[in-house]
């Protein structure tokens, strides 16, 4: 898949879907998440696929309907990567139709025709993003 936005697309229907394994396919063998105050290095392993799952149930528990690619923008980050910055737009049962707005930045591996996500980095608390909008 050589569309950036393509690529994002096809992740977020896979990331409102619940099944872990084809979220798993969108990741590189190994990645980096990194968050307001926190980071962590994750496998993509049996582990993660158990992590995958407690986040669709968190997710579907806070009433996510769909996640909406807004904005992409991208740019080579060294020989065989790219640096893609998304606005998601987030529905949820209780936002209606009032998409809230986030952006996450992206490391991504190009691997001959396919790409892999290596390090995501959000620039928002989403714990304290969703209390505001009272879905916590």
């Amino acid at each position: 898949m050589s569309n950036i936005r393509e690529f994002f697309n096809a992740y977020a229907v896979a990331s409102t879907g619940g099944n872990a394994e084809k979220i798993a396919a969108f990741y590189g063998d190994s990645f980096v998440v990194v968050a307001p105050g926190e980071s962590r290095a994750f496998r993509n392993d049996e582990e993660f696929l158990k992590w995958l799952q407690s986040v669709h149930e968190f997710n579907r528990q806070t009433g996510l309907r769909q996640m909406l690619v807004q904005h992409v923008t991208e740019e080579p980050f060294g020989g065989h990567a790219i640096h893609a910055s998304v606005t998601w737009g987030a529905l949820y049962e209780k936002t209606g139709d009032e998409a809230i707005a986030f952006t996450i930045h992206y490391i991504l591996q190009q691997q001959a025709s396919s790409l892999r996500i290596i390090l995501y980095s959000s620039e928002e608390d989403q714990e304290k993003a969703m209390k505001e909008k009272g879905l916590l």
